[in-house]
């Protein structure tokens, strides 16, 4: 059902569509990454998840870690469940959320974890093991995994920082890929 992702995309059609094949394969991939994360202890250090079709900044090693560090620092484990995006389109920031500034470098710059209400790609992204957890225990992802995803931050489920400015990016994102959109107008034949 397309319908709450029409709400903050015009190019979305509100209606009930069957996932592409390659959307189900993108979110079976993410799927076994949670699974894999959910069995670590709760203490365990996030993991990063970078999709194929991602281009990544100078430096996104060592921001990364500052990041980790850095939003680690302010939740106890079983309270991080949170994303945090290092590429992503922001369909709507969350209103009056403080950025966390952090040490992180990237191209000579403080990189600012800002949160967001509803936000698109999953090229890159770090998620804890409480994420990880909550997420496994909420399948079957029943909307491409970006969607999927933005549900459970809009309704608070989970929390989406995202990284000001970006870190990574999907280098031609809905654009000579080999995953159908289903959701998008250009896709429906």
């Amino acid at each position: 059902d397309s319908t709450l992702n029409s709400a903050f995309d015009k190019r979305t059609l509100p209606a009930r569509l069957s996932l592409s094949d390659g959307e189900r394969g993108c979110s079976a991939s993410h799927a076994a990454i949670w699974r894999m994360l959910a069995a670590m202890p709760l203490d365990a250090p996030p993991v990063v998840v970078l999709e194929d079709d991602v281009v990544l900044s100078d430096g996104f090693a060592r921001s990364c870690a500052h990041i980790a560090l850095a939003a680690s620092s302010r939740h106890a484990p079983e309270d991080r469940l949170m994303l945090c995006y290092l590429g992503a389109d922001v369909a709507e920031w969350r209103d009056r959320a403080p950025k966390l500034r952090t040490a992180a470098v990237a191209d000579g710059e403080m990189v600012a974890l800002c949160e967001a209400k509803y936000l698109w790609q999953t090229s890159s992204y770090l998620i804890w093991p409480a994420a990880a957890r909550f997420l496994v225990g909420d399948m079957p992802i029943d909307a491409p995994v970006d969607c999927f995803l933005s549900r459970h931050v809009l309704q608070g489920r989970l929390t989406a920082l995202v990284a000001q400015p970006q870190l990574a990016w999907q280098a031609k994102p809905y654009q000579d890929g080999d995953v159908l959109h289903t959701n998008l107008f250009k896709s429906r034949v």
